[in-house]
């Protein structure tokens, strides 16, 4: 979902409201954070990714 932001923000989409009260169970937890992990890490690690980090999008 990397980039996403600027997809929502050429549509002019200013706000994602989520709400209720239930729980998303996840079929493999370790498995899905073995992907969220793998993703986060590749994503922090470009040079984009980390300059926005530090100092917001162009």
């Amino acid at each position: 979902m990397l980039g996403i932001g600027a997809i929502f923000g050429s549509k002019k989409c200013k706000a994602i409201v989520i709400s209720g009260t239930e729980h998303a169970e996840t079929l493999d937890p370790k498995k899905y954070r073995e992907a969220y992990n793998k993703i986060h890490n590749t994503a922090v690690q470009t040079g984009a990714t980390r300059s926005n980090m530090t100092h917001g999008p162009p």
